[in-house]
């Protein structure tokens, strides 16, 4: 039970790569802020055993009342299996929330964001 902090890869001026890695059952993964430059969003979530875990994806802009967010046909941002979606919602900070799942769990969220050119 240990808060899971995220590393950022900024590979350019318009993107940046948010990681979550090794996500284990009980832990909380730390959120992310400074999302509000980034229009287009997308979340992957694998690694090597979900273990029956569910993931959803989370988003705020108070970074206290935290809401799950949906993909672009309005499903919500939840995951029981590996998988990739785009982000529906603009959200300043964003959290992966995990729920269930065994002792073996080993989950990888990947969230990728690109700014809009001017």
């Amino acid at each position: 039970m240990a808060t899971v902090k995220y590393t950022q890869d900024n590979s350019n001026q318009d993107f940046t790569k948010i990681t979550w890695i090794g996500i284990a059952n009980g832990d909380t993964p730390e959120p992310f802020g400074g999302l509000s430059e980034y229009a287009d969003r997308s979340v992957q979530v694998g690694g090597s055993n979900l273990d029956g875990a569910t993931v959803t994806i989370q988003g705020s802009n108070d970074q206290a009342n935290f809401h799950t967010l949906n993909d672009p046909l309005g499903n919500v941002m939840s995951f029981t299996a590996a998988g990739l979606k785009q982000i529906l919602e603009y959200s300043d900070h964003v959290k992966p929330v995990t729920t269930g799942g065994g002792g073996s769990q080993s989950i990888d969220i990947t969230l990728v964001a690109k700014r809009t050119r001017r």
